[in-house]
């Protein structure tokens, strides 16, 4: 979410880091880390991103947010344990994000952060975390104190490239831009980017006919919906929104659909979400 600032070599972005935290006390020398690149264009400096992952330091992932990333982080590692944040300072300072930061440090996780230095004098963040840098300053600081050893260092876990919204992953870099070019992942995005309030139940909404990757997608993902809202614990707002007999329907459509226009055969999803059918399409 933050630009590598100008001038710099992106392929020592991972050892400016880490000298970072060694020199702030967080990480012993060479101590083992994880540094993943979040960010909804990172191909479009493809060059740039390349670099950055031919290292195998630093994995690449692909999305809009990465709060819910930092929450699965922490389910993965117990306290103490460190996070290191590079964003703009209005990101950190707001919304949920900056509450999200706040609770881990809360539950015993040491919060760093470092931001872009804005033209102007910039607000304070709401609390005062265990270390901030300016990120130009970072760079620029430990950049001076980087030796060929500290190059060839391997301390980094294996590095990947992963699609958030369709929990792609590979360890091949010209996978990722591959990946984002498929209907499938289109399919995702789009569903990512409408609100809440979308039925993905009624079949005008999920666009069919695009292609056989796009509507099994979308398939893929009204029969999960479909399963959860007549599951063992559903949503109370689906309990008050059940119509078995229109829910019914619309899946026997989209099987049709299916059917006549790819010739796939899934009528097993219909009786897995509806368990008491006899009959099967």
């Amino acid at each position: 979410m933050c630009p590598i600032p100008d001038g710099v070599d992106p392929c020592v972005m991972g050892t400016t880091i880490q000298k970072a935290l060694e020199s702030a006390g967080h990480v012993r020398r060479y101590d083992q880390i994880s540094i993943t690149a979040f960010g909804n264009n990172l191909i479009q400096k493809k060059d740039v991103t390349r670099k950055l992952y031919s290292t195998g330091k630093i994995s690449l992932m692909h999305g809009t947010e990465y709060q819910t990333q930092l929450l699965i982080w922490s389910e993965r590692t117990r306290p103490p344990a460190t996070m290191m944040i590079i964003d703009s300072h209005e990101r950190l300072g707001v919304g949920w994000l900056a509450s999200t930061l706040s609770n881990l440090e809360d539950k015993g996780y040491t919060i760093l952060l470092a931001y872009p230095q804005c033209d102007g004098i910039a607000k304070p963040l709401p609390r005062s975390f265990s270390k901030q840098w300016y990120w130009q300053d970072l760079v620029s600081d430990e950049q001076k104190t980087i030796t060929s050893l500290d190059l060839k260092e391997d301390c980094y876990e294996r590095n990947i490239v992963f699609c958030s919204l369709c929990y792609f992953e590979s360890q091949t870099f010209e996978d990722l831009p591959t990946h984002l070019k498929t209907e499938g992942h289109a399919y995702s995005e789009y569903n990512h980017s409408c609100d809440d309030s979308v039925d993905w139940l009624n079949l005008a909404n999920l666009h069919l006919g695009r292609s056989e990757e796009w509507d099994l997608r979308a398939a893929q993902d009204f029969f999960i919906r479909l399963s959860f809202k007549y599951g063992n614990n559903p949503d109370p707002v689906d309990l008050i929104n059940q119509n078995k007999e229109l829910d019914i329907l619309a899946a026997r459509k989209l099987l049709t659909h299916l059917r006549e226009k790819y010739g796939l055969k899934l009528g097993h999803l219909l009786t897995y979400c509806f368990e008491d059918l006899s009959e099967e399409e």
